[in-house]
């Protein structure tokens, strides 16, 4: 009998133990909770993040897929006025949604590439909406996202024109100067050389060649600066009133030629290929 009270004792005794531990472990759950309910979880906040602006792009792309379509259909100017007003519409409002999704992100050059993506597909009040928010950033990767997306621009305006010379005028450092200088001339030789015809279009192309030679001559270590320009500046000398640019060749008994030692002659060049 003694026995058997002793071990009624000491059950009840682990029972009150693990009682009071469950009891302490439960409280202090409770209170880990309580003191890190106002932290954010950053893991959880990027992935959500990126998950939202994917999500405006997959609208994006919709949206504008199926205003195209709308446009193209459209037999009167009337009709296109109010699809192209609602596209401007809705583009504004996608710029809007984007800026308080990234607010939650920490990431600049993140923030800075999906404003900049956006940019590159709108106009009017959402586009400059969307330059305020990169300018505003004051970081030198955020002005090349920027300009990545002018880069990619279908189709241009004054407006646009005005920040490239604006961000060129006073660049962040090195790169952003060469860099704004060969976006300068890319826009001006893609969207204005097109419209322009006599004095206006030699003024406007030595311009651009003028852009593309400091580019050449002073930001030769920025590679892709460096060679596009060059590139560029030989593509624009393929024109009537251009010296022609020089070509090497071998003659048909061996003999190294040039294009140059027939200046001042009437040339016919021919090219072929024997495979």
């Amino acid at each position: 009998m003694t026995e058997r009270r002793f071990w009624l004792h000491r059950c009840l005794l682990m029972v009150a133990m693990l009682s009071l531990i469950s009891a302490i472990t439960t409280t202090s759950i409770a209170q880990e909770k309580e003191a890190n309910k106002d932290k954010p979880d950053t893991e959880e906040v990027e992935v959500d993040v990126d998950d939202a602006v994917t999500e405006l792009k997959k609208d994006m792309r919709s949206k504008v897929s199926e205003l195209t379509k709308e446009y193209r259909k459209a037999t009167k100017q009337s009709e296109r006025n109010k699809i192209t007003n609602r596209r401007r519409k809705f583009e504004l409002q996608t710029a809007k949604k984007l800026i308080e999704v990234i607010k939650e992100r920490d990431s600049v050059e993140d923030n800075a590439r999906d404003l900049a993506y956006f940019f590159g597909q709108s106009k009017g009040k959402a586009q400059a909406l969307l330059f305020e928010q990169i300018d505003q950033m004051d970081d030198a990767e955020a002005t090349n996202q920027l300009l990545r997306g002018i880069q990619r621009l279908r189709s241009g305006s004054s407006q646009v024109e005005k920040w490239i010379r604006q961000i060129k005028k006073d660049p962040d450092n090195e790169d952003v100067a060469g860099f704004s200088t060969l976006v300068l001339a890319e826009y001006l030789n893609k969207f204005e050389r097109p419209g322009k015809t006599g004095k206006a279009l030699e003024k406007l192309q030595d311009e651009i060649e003028s852009l593309l030679t400091t580019c050449v001559d002073e930001y030769e270590d920025h590679l892709y600066v460096g060679s596009k320009a060059e590139q560029m500046l030989t593509a624009m000398n393929v024109r009537v009133g251009k010296i022609a640019p020089d070509i090497v060749g071998v003659d048909t008994d061996d003999v190294e030629f040039k294009l140059s030692d027939y200046r001042g002659k009437v040339v016919l060049i021919d090219f072929w290929g024997d495979w």
